[in-house]
């Protein structure tokens, strides 16, 4: 288990992203029975939660005694959040960045990089031709050394499948662990590493939900100690261990399209997905990555994972709520996690019967997680079938993850296609694994 604390020399450089703060909001907390919660990460610098992970990855390599001396030139292919994460993060510890996008990316997103430090390059028609240009482009580099005799070091950077990316993302963890109000007595977080019983986030690659998965294990030692001190003091919870639920519960949310861990909890391995067809393109990773399956399956003590997957209307939904209630427009792949907490979205009576009102698996169950089955009621919340006496004071953290893959023009299309009846027949589900497996 890492830590972003860790080489002292690693402390000398700035950090590339801030801490975000955390609200309340009384809206949302109203809509969904519970407390909900908000930590902003849309506040980054890049504009998502790709500065946590990606920004520590360029300061892991900065920090190395191997690179001393020598020239860093970082290199990534993105036409999204992960490349302007790379860019912000070089920018801010003075090193030169180049994005490789496909030549279909969007102008503003081009636009984007560059006004944050990147020399953007475009080729090919996707991110496997962009991504083979820029290791051309790499190799030129390196096979060429700069006037002066100085060593130029290429180094080409993941969006999420490295260590260090999950170091920095914990950093959420540590933050949630100080700004959500401390446990009362009687709160049912009270006996939990953080003092909340879940946490919304969304899955593209899973570097998010590795990051705060190994923020929480951090987190566990210092509560078994506070446990153990309030023991020895006789101060103990009246909450009885029969009823008492431990976990602090990681609801991992995806679009329809993109679903690439439900999918592999449904076949009970890691598997690919064929395309992407969902809208969300920032959770448009073919297959997650094999800590996140490793973290789903057997996941730490004192934490339970569960996947859900909506449709793109949903998470719509989800960006729209967030937009009119709190004023804050994100993306698509944001927004799901938003409306995970208020679905599923059923049709109006006279659309479907009751019994269709709950999307059930293929399996023919719903919902299971890590091997349980459980039959909810028709007219319960997701948030109500997977997290354990769920009540008004149940405390749910949406993670705001941000990104720029947004526009009022696009909200404003949203909004026309949700009238016109835009997902209306596909009220989301939760994945399941086989019976094999469970």
């Amino acid at each position: 288990m890492g830590s972003i604390e860790e080489p002292k020399k690693q402390q000398r450089l700035r950090l590339p992203w801030i801490e975000t703060p955390l609200i309340e909001s009384t809206s949302l907390s109203k809509a969904a029975g519970c407390r909900v919660f908000l930590k902003l990460d849309n506040l980054q610098p890049s504009g998502s939660f790709k500065s946590r992970g990606i920004g520590n990855l360029v300061r892991s390599h900065a920090a190395d005694p191997a690179n001393k001396g020598k020239r860093l030139h970082f290199f990534i292919p993105s036409a999204g959040n992960a490349g302007l994460g790379a860019a912000f993060a070089a920018s801010a510890l003075n090193y030169p960045c180049t994005v490789t996008v496909p030549l279909n990316t969007k102008p503003v997103m081009v636009k984007k990089l560059q006004q944050a430090g990147a020399h953007v390059v475009q080729h090919g028609i996707n991110l496997d031709e962009a991504a083979i240009r820029m290791r051309e482009m790499m190799k030129e580099l390196s096979d060429h050394p700069t006037p002066g005799g100085t060593e130029v070091v290429a180094i080409e950077l993941h969006p999420f499948d490295r260590q260090q990316i999950w170091e920095g993302v914990s950093s959420m963890s540590d933050e949630l662990a100080y700004q959500l109000p401390p446990a009362e007595e009687n709160d049912p977080c009270l006996h939990k590493a953080l003092p909340c019983d879940a946490i919304v986030c969304s899955v593209g690659g899973g570097g998010l939900m590795n990051g705060l998965i190994m923020g929480i294990e951090r987190q566990a030692p210092m509560l078994e100690a506070a446990a153990n001190n309030a023991s020895t003091n006789g101060t103990t919870s009246a909450t009885t261990t029969s009823t008492r639920d431990d976990n602090i519960h990681i609801i991992a949310t995806e679009t329809r399209g993109a679903d690439s861990l439900a999918s592999s909890v449904k076949k009970g391995s890691l598997t690919s997905l064929p395309k992407i067809s969902s809208a969300a393109s920032s959770l448009g990773v073919l297959r997650i990555s094999q800590k996140t399956w490793d973290y789903y399956k057997s996941p730490p003590k004192g934490i339970k994972t569960h996947s859900l997957v909506l449709s793109d209307a949903d998470a719509a939904r989800g960006c729209l709520r967030l937009a009119e209630d709190e004023k804050i427009l994100v993306e698509l792949a944001c927004g799901v996690s938003v409306e995970a907490a208020f679905g599923p979205h059923h049709q109006p009576e006279t659309d479907a019967p009751p019994a269709k009102k709950v999307k059930l698996s293929s399996e023919g169950s719903a919902p299971a997680t890590n091997g349980e089955t459980v039959v909810p009621g028709l007219n319960k919340t997701f948030l109500q079938q997977l997290i354990p006496n769920f009540g008004p004071q149940t405390r749910v953290v949406i993670v705001v993850c941000g990104g720029s893959n947004v526009s009022l023009s696009m909200a404003a299309e949203w909004r026309e296609k949700l009238d016109a009846g835009w997902g209306s027949d596909d009220p989301g589900s939760i994945a399941v694994p086989p019976p094999s497996a469970a």
